[in-house]
């Protein structure tokens, strides 16, 4: 997969540093204002306290955030034009006078935005390369580079939470299989999928043996509801937001469809 040339202005990576700084440690920035004004109702000179935060020690916290967070040389991977291609060692970036490649190792997840999708890189933190959506040539190469991380966080024993999600969405699927199957089989293009095997030189062989269950009627119409809207290449906040359920319940049934569909 390789991107269109693209580059993101400086104000933006800085916009998206300042607010996963605060997001993270807003706690450090508004205790100590409130108990200043809390302390002000018991002597009125902490009024000076408040307004040497406000003026002085803010800014200053501030003011390192953007020297050890934004003045950095990563920085160039995202202000900079260039084209990016995955392989199986990671993200090639391709300026102008240079190349440089970000290994799959080097990414600690990812941040879904209005307009652009934030890599976090190790091992600072804070440091992100953002590729706008209008990068992409189609959508599919967007949710791959996101499952790709996603799985490579799953890999390396971050994201506990999820890995404990998916957990219960196998025992879903172990459950309830053969429903699963039957939708999939219901839309699946047979003439298709033999062309693109004759293509390929691939063969495919299935085992017998599916265990028949049954589903609950609420969920097996919300999942047969998905595969619709992936099949049709849709992405998963285009399809969170049409169905009206939340993004994580809705990556998770993409990632399941994934799967069966490659047993």
């Amino acid at each position: 997969m390789k991107t269109l040339e693209f580059k993101t202005p400086s104000g933006e990576y800085v916009k998206l540093v300042f607010t996963s700084f605060l997001k993270k440690y807003w706690w450090g920035l508004v205790l100590p204002l409130l108990a200043t004004i809390a302390l002000m109702q018991i002597n009125v000179n902490f009024v000076f306290v408040a307004l040497t935060l406000i003026f002085i020690v803010y800014p200053m916290a501030m003011s390192f955030v953007y020297f050890a967070y934004c003045i950095v040389k990563e920085i160039r991977w995202t202000i900079l034009p260039k084209t990016m291609e995955t392989n199986e060692k990671g993200l090639i970036l391709t300026f102008d006078n240079f190349a440089h490649t970000i290994e799959w190792e080097e990414l600690n997840g990812y941040k879904v935005k209005q307009r652009y999708i934030a890599l976090e890189i190790k091992p600072r933190k804070f440091t992100y390369l953002i590729v706008p959506y209008d990068a992409f040539e189609n959508k599919e190469h967007r949710s791959d580079v996101e499952l790709a991380v996603k799985v490579l966080n799953i890999n390396h024993g971050h994201n506990a939470e999820l890995m404990k999600q998916c957990k219960i969405l196998e025992e879903f699927l172990r459950k309830y299989r053969s429903e699963v199957l039957g939708m999939l089989l219901e839309e699946f293009d047979v003439k298709k999928y033999e062309r693109s095997l004759r293509e390929e030189g691939v063969e495919i062989g299935r085992e017998e043996g599916i265990e028949f269950g049954r589903a609950e009627g609420r969920d097996q119409t919300l999942i047969q509801q998905v595969y619709r809207k992936y099949v049709k290449n849709l992405m998963v906040e285009e399809t969170a937001e049409m169905l009206e359920v939340n993004e994580e319940t809705i990556r998770k049934i993409y990632s399941a469809i994934k799967t069966v569909g490659t047993d």
